[in-house]
């Protein structure tokens, strides 16, 4: 005879819920004129909406430094935080047939350095998987 035991844990809803909300993203502009760019991320939550601009040289590589600095700044703004995120990196790799976005973020945690990654597959808008990428990267940490 072959007895099984099961066992079910209850979990209290409170431990389960999000402190926070996740940050949304609303929109994402990119306009430029020859060599300047101008960047626009808007998140929302709960709360309201969070606007940040970031303008510069038109490259590539400083778009994406603007897009994931404007969205760094909408988090710092819905969070209370003031300067507390710092862009260390941004890569797009190729990953099997997708291209991905690879963003690793250094972020001040009670004066210690602590870096994290976020990922997104490029579906059809480069900026924004940038700007997920971003938010990938710092949930954990905003989300506590």
């Amino acid at each position: 005879m072959i007895i099984k035991k099961i066992s079910i844990a209850e979990i209290p809803e409170k431990i389960i819920k999000r402190n926070k909300p996740r940050l949304k993203i609303e929109t994402i502009s990119h306009e430029k004129s020859r060599q300047k760019s101008s960047i626009k991320v808007v998140l929302s939550d709960e709360k309201g909406k969070y606007t940040n601009c970031a303008e510069g040289v038109n490259t590539l590589r400083n778009i994406e430094r603007m897009l994931v600095e404007a969205t760094l700044k909408d988090v710092e703004e819905a969070c209370g935080y003031k300067d507390k995120f710092i862009l260390e990196d941004i890569k797009s790799i190729q990953m099997s047939t997708d291209k991905a976005v690879l963003v690793v973020i250094m972020c001040l945690v009670e004066g210690v350095e602590k870096r994290m990654s976020g990922s997104c597959l490029v579906n059809n808008d480069y900026n924004e998987a940038v700007v997920k990428a971003t938010l990938d990267a710092i949930n954990r940490c905003i989300s506590k």
